[in-house]
């Protein structure tokens, strides 16, 4: 067997693997919400890509290291987008997204983002993640320690095989505490 081969069943393998040990947090084709508790942010997104129902399962993990997110007041935003339209979201007023809502029509999501505000930090060095999907492809994203995710971007596409999918980025900074002076 060629090294090509072989190297393409391994990966295959890997990510069949990968995917099937998740436990998955979302129904498919349906509406969903989950939120994390206070005092934590979102941490890790597991994302698998479902041919057969053009949709997406999700699994979430929240954060332990969150000390800023305690006694926080909270806000689900509107609807970000509509369906089949790209997005560009971010909590206003140094806020971090904390929960994800949609909802599903067939072919595409709409999406809702809970969030929160830490009384007395500060949002900074904030940048934009590559994108943490393909289409059609497997999703682990972790953010790193001490930061916090504070929006998402997303573009809807179709595939030439006629199946649905987003591409997902996200804005991730650091918090700080204010100190007066």
């Amino acid at each position: 067997m060629s090294s090509l081969v072989s190297s393409l069943l391994v990966i295959v393998f890997t990510v069949a693997t990968v995917t099937c040990d998740v436990a998955w947090m979302t129904p498919l084709s349906t509406s969903w919400a989950f939120e994390c508790p206070n005092g934590s942010g979102l941490k890790i997104l597991q994302s698998a890509s479902i041919y057969a129902t053009n949709d997406r399962q999700w699994s979430f993990t929240c954060g332990d290291d969150d000390a800023a997110l305690t006694n926080l007041t909270c806000e689900w935003s509107p609807y970000v987008n509509d369906y089949y339209w790209m997005f560009n979201f971010q909590c206003p007023n140094e806020g971090v997204v904390t929960g994800m809502a949609s909802d599903h029509n067939g072919y595409d999501r709409r999406h809702t983002f809970l969030c929160c505000f830490p009384t007395g930090y500060i949002a900074h060095a904030c940048v934009f993640t590559p994108n943490i999907n393909a289409l059609g492809g497997f999703m682990n994203y972790r953010r790193p320690d001490n930061w916090y995710i504070r929006g998402f971007s997303s573009e809807f596409s179709q595939l030439p095989n006629g199946y649905h999918d987003r591409v997902f980025i996200l804005n991730i900074c650091k918090l700080d505490k204010l100190t007066s002076s």
